[in-house]
């Protein structure tokens, strides 16, 4: 008995071990699943939101309740298999809502949303087409994205607004973000003034107009904004370079001198070490470097310089 006893204690155990609270999300009067906070359910929300307002976003009167609205809860003891994340849970409102949905890749640089494309592997191979065309043929060459860049498999409207072939995707991403905008200066006008008219500060138009530091004249042709790229490719690469050691001075006091006097006994050598980083370009523009390892080729030699102590006789 006391056996017998133990053994159902055990199992009742290991069977609470595997069961936690979670809060039963209820929406439209049903149950699409178990998440361990509300703010799970306000990702999902938010996710489903931005999928489905790309085909909604021409209708003006629809705001974000009318196209996902909120759920209800309830604390529910439930096994730990059982809870969903919020990709799940975004899946399932786009289920609920009244669009024609459909199973697809969605295609994200940086988290904004670009487009859907029916097969994951198109969409990939349009991003990695761009990497080789990119592709110096340097052994030491890797070449990469700046941007980070997201496959997110779900369901999507079936429109026209957001299901694309690889083909519009390749276009896409040949465009532009945002295209240069340029200004030209007036009679009387500020670098502060001009800042302030495109809604931009000072520091950032030094900063792409290096040329302006020492002032301003009318006729003068300011670039307010850069161009930005869609998606940008960046090369990073293992360089190495030399550079110099400087020596030490080693001083050594000597009664074999007098006072204020001071002898060379052995000149100093700069030595030569190299220096291995890994450098990154955007552009041709190196943009950044990060030190791999350093190594001494050649080690200084100290100038050794012996200055006297031996008093003047008067």
């Amino acid at each position: 008995l006391p056996v017998a006893s133990f053994v159902i204690f055990f199992n009742v155990v290991s069977g609470l071990s595997d069961m936690t609270f979670a809060l039963e999300v209820n929406y439209n009067d049903e149950v699409i699943g178990y998440v361990s906070s509300e703010a799970v359910y306000k990702d999902a929300r938010q996710q489903a939101i931005d999928r489905l307002d790309i085909s909604v976003a021409t209708a003006t009167d629809k705001t974000d309740e009318d196209v996902i609205g909120d759920a209800e809860y309830k604390i529910k003891p439930v096994k730990r298999s059982q809870i969903n994340d919020a990709s799940t849970i975004c899946d399932k409102l786009i289920e609920k809502s009244d669009s024609n949905i459909t199973n697809a890749c969605g295609v994200y640089i940086d988290k904004a949303f670009v487009c859907a494309v029916k097969n994951e592997t198109d969409a990939m191979s349009v991003f990695d087409s761009i990497l080789s065309e990119n592709e110096t043929g340097e052994e030491n060459a890797v070449v990469s994205f700046v941007e980070n860049i997201d496959y997110v498999q779900g369901l999507y409207p079936d429109n026209e607004n957001t299901i694309k072939d690889a083909a519009f995707l390749q276009q896409k991403l040949k465009t532009n973000k945002q295209d240069a905008k340029y200004y030209t200066v007036q009679e009387g006008d500020t670098i502060a003034q001009i800042a302030g008219k495109f809604e931009t500060t000072a520091s950032k138009l030094l900063a792409i107009n290096p040329a302006i530091k020492d002032g301003i004249t009318a006729g003068q042709t300011l670039l307010i904004q850069a161009e930005e790229k869609y998606i940008q490719v960046q090369t990073t690469k293992t360089e190495s370079r030399e550079v110099e050691i400087p020596f030490e001075t080693v001083k050594i006091n000597t009664d074999t001198l007098y006072v204020g006097v001071s002898r060379t006994v052995t000149n100093g050598e700069k030595g030569v070490e190299q220096v291995t980083e890994l450098v990154t370009y955007i552009g041709g523009v190196a943009v950044s470097s990060k030190e791999v390892s350093r190594t001494v080729i050649k080690e200084a030699l100290s100038e050794k310089i012996h200055v006297g102590t031996k008093k003047r006789p008067y």
